[in-house]
């Protein structure tokens, strides 16, 4: 089975799926720093998309991935006091605040590529005014964690929690990647999840 995880970061998202020889993980991340992370390509997310959109063209039919998972930053979305969104809102200039949603875009022109069974896309709860009218509604929440797409209900096991701006990572280059993981209890989860799904049409 395929997963392909796309801005895979430090690789959360995809972390259960990474020692478990019946899967395949394919990371996509445009951050150098990480090129050390396990299964992980760095190229840029539209430069892999007009990859792909060209070899479509031109014949090629790629093997869907049975898992698509995708973290999109969260910086234009984020809901904490000094973000571009919070001050915004309390100018009263909300309605007015257009955030870049170019990466959540390719992401659905990705996968709407690739068409994969299941699409898991991850982003703070501020991201949902953006994300709706392009991912439909939210489907899960878990903690401080929101997910769209179209998924089995995963039920992660253990406390749920974002790295504090205020650890050892503060001074970090990839500070904003170690704020950012997605717990592995979470990934554990949708594993589960996706693999209790599948058994399910083994036996239709």
């Amino acid at each position: 089975m395929k997963v392909l995880d796309l801005c895979s970061g430090l690789g959360g998202f995809s972390s259960a799926f990474i020692n478990d020889p019946s899967w395949e993980v394919m990371r996509i991340e445009n951050n150098p720093l990480l090129e050390s992370v396990p299964h992980t390509e760095i190229i840029c997310i539209f430069e892999f998309r007009d990859n792909l959109a060209d070899m479509i063209a031109r014949g090629y039919c790629p093997t869907s991935p049975d898992l698509l998972l995708a973290s999109p930053p969260c910086t234009e979305f984020s809901m904490g006091y000094a973000s571009a969104r919070s001050i915004a809102s309390r100018e009263g200039t909300l309605d007015d605040y257009n955030p870049d949603m170019s990466i959540l875009n390719c992401v659905m022109d990705i996968k709407n590529m690739l068409k994969p069974r299941f699409w898991i896309i991850e982003n703070v709860v501020g991201s949902r005014r953006y994300f709706e009218p392009i991912t439909g509604e939210l489907k899960q929440k878990n903690g401080a964690f929101c997910f769209f797409g179209k998924f089995p209900s995963f039920y992660p096991e253990g406390d749920i929690k974002k790295k504090s701006t205020n650890d050892k990572w503060s001074s970090h280059p990839l500070r904003s990647n170690y704020r950012a993981l997605i717990p592995h209890n979470i990934s554990t989860a949708i594993k589960k999840a996706i693999e209790s799904q599948t058994t399910l049409f083994d036996y239709v």
